[in-house]
């Protein structure tokens, strides 16, 4: 697991391709984030917390895995082992 923070534009294709999923856990509401729309793309399977403009773009179990922001436990149990 990788916790890049904020990464520069230019490395932002290294980073898609050693991922294997592309995990958002916001906790604030977000309009339409563009690192999804990035991560998806470049064909990486995305979970993201259910807040704002995140669940108009995934749809949970179709385009993406959601789960409620405040549980942890939820995150936890859609990432792949």
């Amino acid at each position: 697991m990788i916790f890049a923070g904020e990464v520069p534009n230019s490395e932002l294709p290294r980073y898609y391709n050693i991922c294997d999923v592309f995990v958002l856990p916001s906790r604030k509401y977000e309009g339409i984030p563009r690192v999804i729309l990035e991560a998806m793309a470049t064909g990486k399977p995305v979970i993201a917390s259910d807040v704002g403009g995140v669940k108009d773009v995934i749809r949970d179990g179709q385009t993406g895995l959601l789960f409620r922001s405040s549980y942890v436990e939820e995150l936890y149990l859609k990432l792949p082992v």
